[in-house]
């Protein structure tokens, strides 16, 4: 009966790590990844639907499914729609329709965070809700049979005896695994959230906090707010996420600003073929 006993104990933890994602060094990422292409997405605080502009017209009207991705920060939540298997104008829809909506924060237990629940309104109050919101919409409306998770790596900082050390998140089998590891790659204290974002006793900073890309890592294409010279004021201020327009707007604009520079792309990626 203890061998059954001990059997069954051995199969669930093997189970368990076949599930755990993988924390790289960027010198570790950088030899895993040494045949592969590599596409960046950087951090651009709230000028984070301008990226998702750009990459809805990336991945539209080119072909990515041989590349790596590592995004940070907002870059790392815009590397989730960019590995979308399906229509990504189903997808960007949503994120700007729904992302006002507060569904469920039961799906978010690091800080005690006040949330507004009236959505008659949209009332986002914090960068932290916002993320809130995106989560909840990615794990209600999504499988990660809809993801090519495999394809995606999460840059961000943790705080060590020996002070701030960059690490990659890869190996994400599950939405949760995805979008956990975007919070930790967001995460500024007092701005994003309330305070510390502690996980399995590791301490969690924004992935733009060090250099981004990572020194070491030589990008195949980089994704960046500022790629066509789009300079957004105000990077930080949630209000303007309070009107769905604004938000709409930098999505559109990201997008004709990538489609005005196809030439450039188009020296990168294969156009798919329609």
């Amino acid at each position: 009966m203890n061998k059954f006993f001990f059997l069954f104990i051995l199969i669930n933890i093997h189970i368990a790590n076949c599930f755990k994602s993988t924390f790289l060094t960027p010198e570790q990422f950088n030899y895993r990844n040494r045949h592969n292409k590599i596409i960046t997405i950087s951090p651009a605080g709230l000028a984070g639907f301008y990226l998702l502009g750009i990459v809805k017209y990336i991945k539209e009207n080119y072909d990515i499914s041989d590349y790596t991705i590592l995004g940070a920060s907002a870059g790392a939540w815009n590397s989730i729609p960019l590995v979308y298997k399906h229509d990504i104008n189903y997808i960007t829809s949503d994120l700007i329709d729904n992302y006002c909506n507060i569904i469920d924060y039961n799906l978010l237990n690091y800080n005690d965070e006040d949330t507004d629940e009236d959505t008659d309104d949209c009332k986002i109050s914090s960068i932290y809700q916002l993320q809130c919101n995106i989560k909840s919409i990615l794990i209600n409306n999504y499988s990660k049979n809809d993801f090519n998770l495999n394809k995606i790596n999460i840059a961000t900082t943790v705080f060590t005896k020996s002070g701030f050390k960059q690490i990659i998140i890869s190996d994400i089998k599950s939405l949760e695994q995805a979008t956990d590891s975007c919070f930790a790659s967001s995460h500024i204290p007092f701005i994003t959230g309330k305070g510390l974002l502690k996980v399995d006793n590791k301490v969690f900073f924004d992935g733009g906090f060090k250099m981004f890309p990572p020194e070491i890592v030589s990008p195949y294409f980089e994704i960046k707010h500022t790629m066509w010279g789009f300079k957004m004021r105000d990077i930080l201020n949630i209000k303007k996420y309070n009107d769905p327009l604004n938000v709409e707007n930098l999505l559109i604009k990201g997008f004709e600003d990538t489609k005005n520079n196809k030439d450039i792309i188009d020296k990168y990626f294969t156009p798919i073929k329609i």
